[in-house]
């Protein structure tokens, strides 16, 4: 025995990489393992992309989209961001407004010389259509409804709308003429920024516009997203700001320039602000924390910018003078392929699936929405009820009617239906819970990124901090095989547990 525990001491670090199976080969019993595919190995990875420059990025949903390089040079993907196909426009028929994706094949632009131009087999070929009448200056952003309905602006300030799919438009009388203004259109709202002392808000899809001054100066805006009724706002000096629809400022904040030159700022999701930081690389902040740590974006390069698509896809590009392409990041590369075949409904970057009973499977995104499924993945329910709860990062179950989520911010979801309703606990922590576990004496065990904690039940939203042994790294994972054997493991080791 005494040799036994000087081995184990001499060869410790080998021992904790490969804790399983010198778990299996000690016992000298036969064990039965489940193989579980958790978040952390499916969470990202990152592709390069055939181009380098970055002008814009845009997805039509979560599969479909296309970014452009310059004036006559773009790249479409039909696969998420995974795959890319440079593309070129019409010979001699620059585009004068963004390209405007209405599926994987289908898409126009307006040229500079004022030609309407289609492509009906993914922007391979051209056609002009017609002459586009009523804009008689360059166009500065544009946003179209439908096929038919569109609305753009100018760089004399000025307001267009279309009904005929962009052939012939109409001044929009009596708004401000602020120069340059950008358009974007999130679901039933479209806003029009440019200035550092307003915007244009539309919830009717262009057709009334409403101007709200904000109320403090703040420096002018390149980039504004609009998440939950909350504007996050990319401007100049190194600054961005949160505000809700009517310009009251929530929140700002300014990075050193000690850090770095910030060239813009990306919203992903409500739970990450990225800053593009030239020869400085990128960093990553959760929102309101003002602490700013290193990402995973893998090359060392010139960084000209971030850029993120309505449906939460992150590309980082390059100055284009280091010969380094642009990478995109692809969420849940693993769960991709399920969105489409399972048929969820919109466009959600999951982030947690539960197969709580053959009857009963579950789905979390990270945009707080919860689908349940009861015919093993055919068909898909939101069972939300209308609300956006926290990011949603695991869910465990005591039974098919008792399920419990866990999230960012330390709080956990509860349904005590089956998972057709929810409630909000908010517990005593305000981290992101990693894993989350039932264990069958009434309990739940759940991690963050540095602890673990427990609590019965009966007596959350309360938790208690679990006492580990050793630093077990990044906490990663909680599992209990039954009411005694369990395990909390992290990056450096797992701890394991035999007395519940």
């Amino acid at each position: 025995m005494k040799i036994q525990k000087h081995k184990l001491s001499a060869f410790k670090q080998t021992l904790l990489s490969g804790f399983l199976v010198t778990f299996l080969i000690s016992t000298g019993h036969s064990q039965r393992f489940n193989i579980e595919q958790t978040e952390v190995f499916l969470n990202e990875y990152w592709t390069v992309t055939p181009f380098e420059k970055v002008s814009y990025l845009k997805f039509t949903d979560s599969l479909n989209g296309h970014m452009a390089e310059s004036y006559n040079r773009f790249a479409t993907t039909t696969d998420g961001g995974m795959t890319w196909k440079n593309k070129t426009t019409l010979d001699g028929q620059f585009r004068d407004a963004n390209i405007v994706m209405f599926s994987r094949d289908t898409m126009f632009y307006i040229s500079v010389n004022k030609k309407l131009v289609y492509s009906f087999d993914g922007g391979t070929t051209w056609t002009i259509t017609g002459d586009v009448t009523g804009v008689p200056v360059d166009i500065q952003s544009m946003v179209f409804y439908n096929r038919l309905k569109g609305i753009c602006t100018t760089v004399d300030g000025m307001i267009y709308t279309t009904s005929n799919g962009g052939l012939d438009w109409l001044p929009y009388p009596g708004l401000p003429h602020n120069d340059n203004t950008v358009l974007l259109a999130y679901g039933g709202l479209t806003i029009g920024f440019g200035s550092n002392r307003s915007f244009l808000l539309s919830t009717d899809e262009g057709a009334n516009w409403q101007e709200y001054g904000f109320t403090d100066s703040i420096n002018t805006p390149n980039f504004i997203k609009i998440m939950n009724g909350i504007l996050y706002i990319s401007a100049g000096g190194n600054t961005w700001y949160k505000s809700d629809l009517t310009g009251q400022i929530l929140f700002q904040e300014t990075i050193p320039t000690t850090t770095g030159t910030v060239r813009n700022f990306a919203f992903p999701s409500e739970n990450e602000v990225w800053a593009a930081l030239w020869d400085r690389g990128t960093k990553v902040s959760v929102p309101g924390s003002r602490v700013w740590q290193n990402t995973t974006y893998p090359q060392n390069s010139e960084v000209s910018g971030v850029y993120e698509s309505l449906n939460g896809r992150l590309l980082v590009a390059s100055s284009g003078v280091d010969d380094s392409h642009a990478m995109m990041r692809i969420e849940q590369p693993g769960k991709r392929f399920s969105v489409r075949k399972g048929r969820l409904p919109g466009n959600y970057r999951l982030s947690a699936v539960k197969i709580v009973s053959p009857e009963v499977t579950l789905v979390g995104s990270y945009e707080g929405v919860i689908f349940k499924s009861t015919d093993q993945g055919l068909t898909w329910e939101n069972k939300s009820g209308g609300y956006s709860f926290p990011a949603i990062t695991c869910i465990t179950a005591k039974d098919p009617m008792n399920i419990f989520a866990g999230c960012m911010g330390g709080i956990i979801l509860r349904s005590t239906n089956g998972g057709s309703s929810w409630s909000q606990v908010n517990t005593t922590i305000s981290d992101k819970i990693t894993s989350i576990e039932y264990k069958a004496t009434d309990s739940i065990y759940l991690t963050t990124e540095s602890k673990a904690y427990y609590t019965t039940l009966g007596n959350l939203p309360y938790l208690i901090q679990v006492n580990l042994p050793s630093d077990p790294g990044k906490v990663l994972k909680v599992k209990f095989w039954n009411r005694l054997s369990g395990i909390i493991g992290g990056t450096y080791r797992a701890h394991r547990t035999t007395n519940g």
